[in-house]
């Protein structure tokens, strides 16, 4: 997440000053994030590893600010399935399907809605929530029509139960303002199953950040040819290279 390419997209359309990222895990977009001039930019991360090794990164630099809990719908208490060793960043509220990823440990962690937290004005909400990304946004409330950009992790499959799909996320976003411009997107197989698809991280945009022309494009581009066309072209355009590499190594 953190994506540079989405980010500068973004500031082709209007400054940004204040960024929020939502599922932080250990930071690691810190070095993407000092490239910009940003004034103010908020972490957000449940787990207590986690927490602690951002602290070390951030304790020199206080543009940036922690807050140790998961962002949702509603203030309270839930518990997180924990992914096993370098696979932590998979950690979710949902319930994980069966995967190569295993999930030994679950704990009770506080949640917060974004707007509980005691944050001014945002330009850009960076969310990477491992299929809990539609429940963070509701948590924003009306403060969702305040930010101008949300890079938001989304896929076209189930990878944990009962996780809204990319179509679901879309329908969504486009009730509160926001259209797709921009996303980096991989893709596994491409027509999705229960065991996979594609997946990546989408820009939204603000309607009011648009005009009719653009949005009309991005609908075309986002919401039909990206979910048949892209897919298959970008799946068969890689099985292609491989077999051509295959015939030259055999010659």
């Amino acid at each position: 997440m953190g994506n540079k390419k989405l980010i500068d997209k973004a500031l082709s359309y209007s400054p940004i000053n204040n960024l929020i990222h939502i599922g932080a895990h250990e930071a690691q977009e810190i070095w993407l994030y000092d490239q910009y001039d940003f004034k103010k930019i908020y972490l957000v991360e449940p787990l207590p590893h986690c927490v602690e090794i951002i602290k070390d990164k951030i304790s020199d630099t206080p543009k940036y600010q922690l807050f140790n809990c998961a962002l949702g719908s509603t203030d309270g208490t839930s518990q997180i399935f924990i992914a096993d060793g370098y696979d932590s960043g998979s950690s979710s509220l949902l319930e994980p399907r069966d995967s190569d990823i295993s999930f030994s440990t679950c704990v009770d962690i506080n949640v917060r809605k974004f707007s509980s937290l005691e944050i001014g004005d945002v330009d850009v909400a960076v969310i990477d929530t491992q299929g809990f990304e539609i429940e963070v946004l509701k948590g924003f409330d009306e403060k969702i029509f305040d930010i101008n950009f949300a890079i938001v992790e989304f896929a076209n499959y189930e990878g944990y139960i009962k996780q809204p799909t990319y179509k679901e996320l879309r329908k969504f976003m486009k009730k509160k303002g926001f259209i797709i411009v921009d996303q980096v997107k991989r893709i596994v197989q491409p027509i999705p199953t229960i065991n996979g698809g594609s997946y990546g991280d989408a820009l939204f945009v603000s309607n009011k950040l648009l005009d009719s022309r653009e949005i009309f494009i991005s609908n075309l581009k986002y919401y039909f040819l990206n979910n048949v066309v892209f897919d298959l072209t970008v799946h068969y355009k890689k099985k292609l290279k491989v077999f051509l590499k295959k015939m030259i190594n055999k010659s």
